[in-house]
């Protein structure tokens, strides 16, 4: 805690250290945490993967659900490319852009329909390759 006597929110590293930059935070390679401090409390729970997705606030009517293991993307009938893709946001902040694909991994323009089978393809602050594909069911 800080001196105020509000916890002090930290974060691991793939080595175990501890951080406070939350833009640092990873999934710890080993086992063990080092740097805690005897008589102190803390709270850890698994970080959520950077590629992860949620459905975005309101618009649970065009995406019914997000499978962030079985990568699958449930959406609710016949819609734009472009409705999917405002319908989805990062699970824990980080910056996303989306692409719709084909199954064959051709693009689809904002104004094209999503199809069954189609390609939701994640990518993270700004990278340039795939970092998650998740699998698109018509419900």
């Amino acid at each position: 805690m800080d001196p105020e006597g509000t916890a002090t929110v930290m974060y691991t590293k793939a080595n175990g250290t501890l951080t406070s930059e939350a833009s640092s935070r990873t999934r710890i390679a080993g086992t063990e945490i080092t740097g805690l401090t005897n008589g102190t409390t803390y709270k850890v729970e698994e970080a959520s993967p950077a590629y992860a997705i949620k459905v975005k606030a309101g618009s649970e009517s065009v995406v019914t659900n997000v499978h962030n293991i079985f990568f699958t993307v449930n959406t609710e009938g016949t819609m734009l490319v472009s409705e999917l893709r405002g319908a989805v946001e990062s699970l824990e902040g980080s910056v996303h852009s989306y692409k719709i694909k084909t199954a064959g991994y051709m693009d689809k323009n904002d104004t094209d329909t999503v199809n069954q089978d189609d390609l939701l393809i994640v990518y993270v602050n700004g990278s340039n390759t795939m970092d998650a594909v998740y699998r698109i069911y018509v419900d």
